[in-house]
């Protein structure tokens, strides 16, 4: 699987001077994991998608009933979209923790890779040479979800967050996307 991954990403390099890839997937797929592992290969720049969350405070009632309404959609095509190909930009961080915005700079790589659920939302996909989707058995999520949640945040997963990931990868064609098992 990231050696697939890293002969792609060397393809590119070579052919374009830079690659953009995006990693999506159901919570608990190893969308994390595997971005933290290419970026201390490759030395990748990640960008989070859990940064462009939109704060509680300012979610509203449709976003809880829409796939993809929890992220800044606008934000994260003016911070990230517009400017993904430039040698270096800053885009607001959101930490869900703080429930704040924080100011983060990429510079170090030619390497980009967007990681998370809605990564590759179709107003987005334009913006990636390289698209997985990273798929795990259902039993295999949910025990990973638990095992870094409190019992609180793992029942929203259950109840609300992976029923709005559900309705996101049955609403769009993800057919031009890599799928790989995890």
């Amino acid at each position: 699987m990231i050696e697939e991954i890293i002969n792609a990403v060397s393809s590119l390099l070579e052919r374009k001077g830079m690659a953009v890839a995006a990693i999506d997937g159901k919570s608990g797929c190893g969308k994390t994991t595997l971005a933290k592992k290419l970026e201390d290969i490759l030395s990748a720049d990640i960008i989070h998608m859990d940064d462009f969350f939109i704060p509680i405070k300012e979610r509203k009632a449709e976003n809880f009933t829409v796939a993809g309404n929890f992220l800044d959609k606008k934000r994260f095509l003016s911070e990230v979209v517009s400017q993904i190909n430039l040698p270096s930009f800053e885009y607001s961080v959101f930490d869900c923790r703080s429930q704040c915005i924080k100011e983060k700079k990429l510079i170090k790589s030619r390497i980009r890779i967007v990681e998370g659920v809605y990564a590759l939302n179709p107003e987005f996909r334009h913006a990636y040479n390289l698209k997985y989707i990273l798929k795990s058995d259902v039993g295999k999520r949910l025990e990973r979800i638990e095992k870094r949640t409190s019992p609180q945040i793992f029942e929203q997963y259950i109840s609300l967050y992976i029923p709005l990931e559900d309705m996101y990868f049955s609403a769009f064609d993800f057919s031009d996307c890599l799928v790989i098992e995890n």
